[in-house]
């Protein structure tokens, strides 16, 4: 694979913004013995994988705890990955606008100086953790933009799970902690599964794993039923496994398999 580390002033970010994108090996180079054209990009541009990363992390531990790269290769695909601190993928936490600047100013900028494809069927969105959050709400948000969203052991009820509290309760950002404020409102995901004017046809499909021993494995289960019962197009995927990359691994290449086969 062709790995790039770029960065580019952003302003809902307040500061340089940093992204990875993978790119399938000697993109865009035909050889004579390449009959088949394999290594030719798209007319429409690559399909794009957009991998966000959980609380505490960066795009750069997808790429040492994972084999993410290797999938750029194996589906001939795109994977961009960017790194947005403890934002949870909100406009307006931490000082940041996260949200805009997956949706818009990153979106748009990778697109420009990269040959993705700006078809909705062509652009998905995975996440873990605090990422899994995030994939889902923008998912919700956006069902214009993506076509697929993946949820590896998301933190999808960040407003009634006492134990993310509890257990990660120090990384959330103080707009997040009181969770009476946060009921009614877009950060709720399963007010936004249920108070959504898209149909089921316009949203986005979505794939949600998580392991039995997780403490988001129950909030997996409930938002697959709300949404089974609303009529969208849900996977659950519930296996052995806890909250760590011995899961997330193996999870993200069985998610692929959903996505590209």
């Amino acid at each position: 694979m062709t790995h790039i580390t770029c960065s580019f002033p952003s302003f809902s970010l307040g500061t340089m913004a940093k992204f990875h994108i993978i790119l399938p090996r000697q993109y865009g180079i035909i050889t004579e013995s390449d009959k088949d054209n394999v290594n030719a990009i798209p007319k429409s541009g690559y399909r794009t994988l957009y991998l966000l990363h959980g609380a505490c992390d960066s795009a750069a531990d997808w790429l040492l705890h994972s084999r993410a790269a290797e999938l750029a290769d194996k589906y001939h695909i795109a994977i961009v990955l960017p790194s947005v601190g403890n934002s949870f993928y909100l406009d307006g936490v931490n000082a940041v606008n996260a949200f805009t600047f997956l949706t818009n100013e990153l979106l748009n900028y990778v697109r420009d100086v990269f040959p993705l494809s700006r078809k909705r069927e062509d652009t998905f969105l995975c996440g873990y953790s605090m990422g899994g959050y995030g994939a889902v709400r923008t998912g919700l948000l956006c069902p214009d933009i993506f076509g697929k969203i993946i949820s590896l052991s998301g933190a999808l009820d960040i407003c009634y799970a006492t134990k993310f509290v509890n257990i990660c309760g120090y990384l959330l950002p103080p707009e997040l902690l009181n969770s009476k404020e946060l009921q009614d409102t877009d950060k709720n995901i399963f007010y936004l599964l249920t108070q959504t004017e898209y149909s089921a046809e316009q949203l986005p499909d979505f794939y949600l794993a998580c392991g039995k021993q997780d403490f988001f494995a129950g909030s997996t289960t409930k938002f697959c039923d709300t949404a089974t019962q609303k009529g969208l197009h849900t996977t659950c995927v519930m296996t052995e496994g806890e909250h760590n990359w011995d899961y997330w691994d193996p999870a993200l290449s069985e998610s692929a398999k959903w996505l590209f086969e």
